[in-house]
């Protein structure tokens, strides 16, 4: 493995060898059973005319700020690229915002995040769709834990001839999940 990372690391360093700029993108997420957090760390660039995009870093996180700081800036300086970073794109969290502060890279909140946000606030403050939506996620969440409700609601759907569709949850990073979790439990 350590020989097949070696090469394409090598490709990788070529590929960008000779581009000017490089802008990145980084998001922070935990696993499903929340034993680890990890940062990813995405170059993308222009070479010639053609939009290259290439996963640089996935790195375990400890800690906050400060550590999420030098961790981007680890990531630049283990590709050569310090010089070259245009610019970071990041969501909207504070501790992002403040790594990069800390780590001087010029940076930009991810448009669909802020628009997330913004749709938040605006729709969800109507206490009628806060309702339904909560209802929404209450029925789904409960065919989520139990197997035997989806059996049953499986051969609900078989009888009545509709497609066997699962309930779609919703995430509260995920722009339209929200939206997507209503279409479904009204299918």
């Amino acid at each position: 493995m350590p020989a097949t990372y070696d090469k394409i690391a090598s490709k990788v360093r070529q590929l960008m060898a000779d581009v000017e700029w490089i802008s990145f993108a980084t998001d922070g997420w935990t696993n499903p059973i929340k034993s680890c957090s990890l940062l990813s760390f995405t170059a993308h660039f222009l070479q010639q005319s053609t939009r290259r995009k290439v996963v640089l870093a996935a790195m375990v996180l400890e800690e906050d700020h400060a550590y999420l700081a030098s961790k981007l800036t680890d990531a630049a300086r283990t590709w050569s690229i310090e010089t070259k970073v245009h610019m970071g794109i990041r969501d909207n969290a504070a501790n992002m915002v403040s790594a990069f502060r800390i780590a001087q890279i010029d940076d930009f909140g991810c448009t669909p995040h802020t628009l997330q946000l913004m749709l938040n606030d605006a729709v969800f403050c109507q206490t009628s769709v806060e309702k339904v939506v909560k209802k929404s996620r209450k029925i789904v969440t409960h065919f989520k834990h139990s197997e035997q409700a989806y059996r049953h609601l499986s051969a609900c759907q078989q009888s009545c001839a509709v497609a066997d569709h699962r309930l779609i949850q919703d995430f509260e990073a995920r722009w339209n999940s929200a939206c997507l979790m209503l279409q479904r439990t009204a299918e």
